[in-house]
């Protein structure tokens, strides 16, 4: 299996793998893999992303720029106030369906919500710091505020074009 396709896998289950004490590893190309554990194995390091080590990835060291602990607590399926709820409360009150925003979510962030992108944009639904701005968002990285002025926003723009 080739790298990209390894590196999709192990994303796809990050978002799936409940977590409770996880590290993330942030790679040079900008994505980042939260894990349980990891282990070095000559030019690879091995990150665990299930508790029981049955599902990890395998990612050559050299593209891993650093580790970072994880420290969005909050923000796991394993607490009842994470993500899931918070995008289903944020989507009630902006009259959004809930599968749309996961959608844009997904799309934007891969649920990452530490993400920035190489334009500038940051967090879960990817604000562009002016647009964040506008939006009264101070911390495009918490996942409250920027999910809050993410999904305010796309109401706006679904609004101004007709819902098209």
């Amino acid at each position: 299996m080739c790298l990209t396709r390894k590196l999709v896998f192990a994303l796809v289950l990050v978002n799936v793998v409940p977590s409770v004490a996880a590290d993330i590893a942030v790679l040079r190309n900008g994505f980042s893999i939260r894990h349980e554990n990891r282990e070095v194995i000559g030019s690879v390091t091995r990150l665990y992303v299930t508790h029981d080590k049955s599902g990890y990835v395998d990612v050559p060291t050299r593209d891993i720029d650093r580790f970072e602990p994880d420290s969005l607590p909050g923000i796991t399926s394993a607490n009842p106030q994470g993500l899931p709820e918070l995008i289903n409360t944020t989507s009630g009150r902006y009259h959004l369906d809930p599968d749309l925003v996961n959608s844009l979510i997904h799309a934007e962030s891969g649920f990452n919500p530490r993400a920035v992108s190489r334009k500038g944009a940051r967090g879960l639904m990817q604000l562009m710091p002016q647009t964040a701005s506008q939006l009264g968002v101070t911390d495009a990285l918490d996942p409250k505020a920027n999910l809050d002025g993410g999904t305010r926003y796309l109401r706006e723009l679904l609004e101004r074009y007709n819902f098209d």
